[in-house]
């Protein structure tokens, strides 16, 4: 707590609403990529989202995308133009996450390393954000700050992984046949999960078998 440098005149300030909006954007790029990405699998197998239906088309979220960069950027500079290189490196991992690293299919046969390569995008926001405090008063990040990377690293880690559960076993009652296979992730941690659960059904079926039959 000590090497912390936030201040209350950070709070009464114009960065707060900066930070907030530019971090906000962060996320809205990332689902918009995810929808460029994921464009021609939802299209075969889930049809039924707005993208591949047409009520939303990518040239608009691409519009929208590129207006919220544009708008990041003029924040950055207006507002705190010391931030304008560590906007830089979180756009540019942002950019190979959407390329998928140039090994697309590596990373869909290896959902693990698919996942936790793209999980890097939040400690580099995370650091991102927290520099509107300590760069603003032209020190070095406080040590402890790594510890808290780590931290939103291996928080949102959990909260994908279980995302894609949930997701993924709501998808198997409510969507169409023939839908599994779609997202290697989910159906990763859908399997061990099924698997558990077909292990534990046999070990109760088992203890029920009657006398008879023994």
């Amino acid at each position: 707590i000590k090497e912390c440098h936030w201040s209350s005149d950070v709070c009464s300030s114009d960065l707060v609403p900066v930070a907030f909006a530019t971090t906000f954007f962060f996320f809205l790029q990332l689902r918009i990529a995810d929808e460029f990405k994921d464009f021609e699998e939802d299209s075969h197998w889930r049809p039924y989202r707005p993208v591949p239906r047409g009520v939303v088309t990518l040239r608009s979220l691409a519009v929208l995308g590129v207006g919220t960069g544009f708008a990041q950027a003029i924040l950055v500079l207006l507002y705190q133009p010391r931030l304008i290189m560590l906007l830089i490196i979180v756009w540019a991992y942002f950019g190979l996450m959407s390329v998928e690293f140039f090994v697309r299919q590596w990373l869909k046969a290896r959902p693990l390393i698919y996942m936790g390569t793209h999980m890097v995008i939040i400690p580099l926001i995370t650091l991102y954000v927290t520099a509107f405090d300590w760069l603003r008063l032209g020190s070095s990040p406080p040590s402890g700050l790594w510890w808290f990377l780590a931290m939103s690293y291996f928080s949102f880690s959990i909260i994908e992984i279980g995302r894609k559960l949930r997701a993924r076993l709501r998808a198997d009652a409510l969507a169409p046949e023939g839908e599994s296979g779609a997202d290697p992730v989910a159906d990763r941690c859908r399997g061990k999960v099924r698997r558990r659960g077909d292990r534990k059904s046999t070990r109760l079926n088992s203890s029920h078998i009657p006398l008879s039959r023994m």
